[in-house]
């Protein structure tokens, strides 16, 4: 018997893993057995029931965004501009749990879009303050210590590039730390200590703050 592969497919949605699943099956046939979850709730529970599956996942996104000023912002003079974003992301088991790891870069109209988490992105990047580019590192995961407990661990770390030469650069440092105890299968306690560092031209001085927090957590489950 030749080499067969297990292979657990994790997104949200369904028309990507039926895609996904289709290309699997017509490359691999009947070397693979498929399995899927479609949050992450569920990707937890499979990879806190099982961490050794043979495929870790390398994601690409790719964004071009051009802008489209109305006839009154074109009458007005505003300085429009396109932007591009990217974002590479590779998921991987590790210790009954999982391990996210991403990169993202944005530039032009998009690059004060990727610092600052908004939504779409900004047509004219030339007012004081604004970022041409940025780029930044993430990293999200849980692990499985034993004895009942969970580790969840979160580190962001962020730069941007202002779009006016005399204006300061931005910066973010972000740490979570969230260990978990599972009373049972359906009730935890969580402890979440945070600590975060935010520099931007706009500020007098960087912003740092810190976290604390105690929760109880309940989800769906047999008692």
């Amino acid at each position: 018997m030749g080499l067969t592969y297990d292979i657990l497919i994790a997104d949200d949605h369904p028309l990507f893993r039926s895609a996904l699943r289709q290309a699997l099956f017509d490359g691999l046939g009947d070397t693979i057995t498929l399995s899927e979850v479609g949050s992450i709730t569920e990707l937890q529970q499979r990879l806190g029931e099982r961490a050794d599956w043979d495929l870790v996942l390398l994601v690409f996104v790719g964004i071009y965004a051009m802008a489209d000023l109305t006839d009154q912002q074109e009458d007005a003079g505003f300085d429009d501009q396109d932007g591009y974003f990217f974002t590479a992301e590779l998921s991987s088991g590790v210790m009954g749990g999982f391990n996210k790891f991403a990169v993202q870069y944005g530039a032009d109209s998009m690059g004060f879009t990727n610092a600052e988490n908004a939504s779409g992105g900004r047509v004219a990047n030339n007012n004081a303050g604004y970022f041409e580019s940025s780029w930044r590192v993430l990293n999200h995961g849980v692990i499985k210590l034993g004895s009942g407990w969970d580790l969840g661990l979160s580190v962001v770390y962020e730069r941007a590039e202002s779009h006016d030469a005399s204006a300061d650069d931005g910066e973010r440092l972000s740490i979570v730390a969230r260990p978990v105890y599972n009373w049972t299968n359906v009730m935890s306690t969580a402890i979440e200590v945070g600590y975060s560092e935010t520099d931007r031209p706009w500020f007098d001085d960087s912003q740092d703050l810190g976290k604390f927090a105690i929760a109880e957590g309940q989800r769906g489950g047999e008692f």
